[in-house]
C-alpha cells in the first residue's frame, strides 16, 4: 500500500526558506522587513506561513539569493 504525503497548508520557517531558496534566518529578516508575506501565530509558540501565500509570492517574484535580496 502506498501512502501519499499530504501537504500541510501551514509552513514553518524552514519550509518557507526551502521554497524561497534562502536561509531560515533570512526568512525571519524578510518577514520583519515586510518583504515577504507576514507569518501567522497560533498561541504563543506556533508561528507559520500559509502555503498559498508563500507559493503565490514565490511565483510572482523573480527570486534570487545570490546577493541576499528578493
Amino acid at each position: 500500500m502506498h501512502t501519499k504525503k499530504i501537504k500541510s497548508p501551514r509552513l514553518r520557517a524552514d519550509e518557507v526558506a526551502a521554497i524561497l531558496n534562502c536561509a531560515k534566518s533570512t526568512v525571519w529578516k524578510w518577514a520583519k522587513e515586510g518583504r515577504i508575506p507576514a507569518p501567522h501565530k497560533e498561541g504563543n509558540r506556533f508561528t507559520y506561513w500559509l502555503r498559498t501565500e508563500v507559493e503565490a509570492f514565490a511565483c510572482g517574484k523573480n527570486l534570487t539569493n545570490s546577493n541576499g535580496t528578493i
